[in-house]
C-alpha cells in the first residue's frame, strides 16, 4: 500500500478493526496498536513512507480509500476518528453517553496505529454528560459511545 492517509466508513451495524505489527505475521506481543470501530464511523489511518516493514490487519472494515480533507473544520462532530485542523477544530467538545454503553475518547498523536503516541485516553461508564479538550497539537480524535459532540469553547 502507498504511503498516504486513507479512510473507512462504516455503516450503523458495521465492526471494523486495524492492527498495526512489526513482523510478517500478527502476534499479541508484536502489535503496536489497534483502533476498533463498532457501528457507524470511520477510521482513518496514515501509511508513513518510512514504515518499511510495518503491517497492518483489517477485519471486517469497508474498502480504504484515500482521505479527502473537507473544506474547513466542523464544530460538531460524531463516532469514528477525526483529523485536527482538517475534520474539526481544537477546542473544547461536549457529548452525552449513550444509553447502556461507555462513552470513549482518544486524543491521537499521530493516525499511524500506534496506541503509544495517544495525548489522551479515557472511558466514561457513568457520567451522563462527558467534556474533553482537543489540543491544538492532536493530529486527531477517536470517539465511540457517545452523542455527537459538540465544540462548546476554544
Amino acid at each position: 500500500m502507498p504511503a498516504g492517509r486513507y479512510v473507512t466508513a462504516n455503516g450503523e451495524d458495521s465492526f471494523c478493526e486495524v492492527k498495526r505489527w512489526e513482523q510478517e505475521t500478527w502476534t499479541p506481543s508484536g502489535q503496536l496498536g489497534q483502533y476498533l470501530l463498532i457501528g457507524e464511523g470511520r477510521v482513518i489511518i496514515d501509511v508513513l513512507a518510512s514504515d518499511g516493514y510495518v503491517n497492518f490487519g483489517f477485519s471486517a472494515c469497508n474498502p480504504l480509500v484515500p482521505y479527502v480533507p473537507p473544506d474547513q473544520p466542523a464544530t460538531t462532530f460524531g463516532q469514528g476518528m477525526h483529523v485536527v485542523d482538517l475534520d474539526i477544530a481544537p477546542g473544547t467538545y461536549r457529548a452525552q453517553r449513550l444509553p447502556n454503553l461507555s462513552c470513549g475518547v482518544r486524543v491521537l498523536g499521530t493516525l499511524d496505529g500506534r496506541r503509544d503516541t495517544d495525548l489522551f485516553r479515557n472511558t466514561y461508564a457513568v457520567e451522563s454528560e462527558v467534556t474533553f479538550v482537543v489540543p491544538a497539537n492532536a493530529v486527531g480524535v477517536w470517539t465511540g459511545g457517545c452523542t455527537e459532540w459538540a465544540r462548546i469553547g476554544g
